[in-house]
């Protein structure tokens, strides 16, 4: 049978990236056999919801797609993409990655347990409801296969929570939320200068 890894050192350090963010990173050396490995961890230590998300208005308007028009009302979405940060702060665990990298292998149910979790930490009604429950605590962990009763979560389109955005509501914001103006790309039909795609991805790179 195989041995335990063995914990040689372990050390910890707070640092602030900016004014809000508090950042504490852990780094632990461990040994397998002749194998000795050192990791880092970082959490984002959570001192409000108004420092962890940033939210942007997009105003009410219309655009065309396949022939039809689509109007939306206005709605609010977030300036950028989940970063490792918000994800270890909000799932309560340590990320092994650049702080501000998107995560990678996130799942739709790590984003319903995060949505209910952030509305909950702000004083919002939550969106999502399992079982019953709009409290992530009850639902369980999050399953790493197909799950019925998470697949059947219930969505409250009046509450005033966190949410993930409709198809359309993406959409739209992607090609700029602008009730006039139409783009191919957020704010610009030039893909390059606002998104890494194939033709400019060479790694990971920081949101925003």
């Amino acid at each position: 049978s195989s041995s335990r890894p063995d914990l040689v050192s372990s050390s910890g350090v707070l640092n602030r990236p900016d004014d809000e963010n508090l950042v504490v990173s852990l780094t632990a050396v461990i040994q397998h056999g002749n194998t000795v490995k050192t990791k880092t961890f970082y959490l984002l230590v959570l001192q409000s919801d108004a420092e962890l998300i940033r939210m942007l208005p997009v105003p009410a308007g219309s655009f065309g797609r396949e022939g039809y028009s689509i109007t939306l009302s206005a709605f609010n979405i977030a300036q950028y993409e989940f970063t490792q940060a918000q994800y270890g702060a909000l799932m309560g665990t340590a990320v092994s990655a650049t702080l501000y990298n998107r995560p990678q292998g996130m799942c739709w149910y790590d984003a319903l347990v995060i949505c209910n979790r952030l509305s909950m930490l702000a004083e919002k009604d939550p969106v999502y409801t399992i079982n019953g429950s709009t409290d992530p605590d009850d639902w369980g962990a999050v399953p790493t296969a197909d799950d019925e009763d998470w697949n059947n979560v219930e969505m409250d389109m009046s509450a005033n929570g966190y949410r993930m955005p409709t198809e359309a509501e993406w959409e739209y914001a992607a090609r700029g939320g602008h009730p006039v103006q139409s783009y191919l790309y957020a704010g610009t039909d030039t893909i390059a200068t606002v998104a890494r795609y194939d033709g400019n991805v060479g790694g990971l790179y920081p949101v925003g």
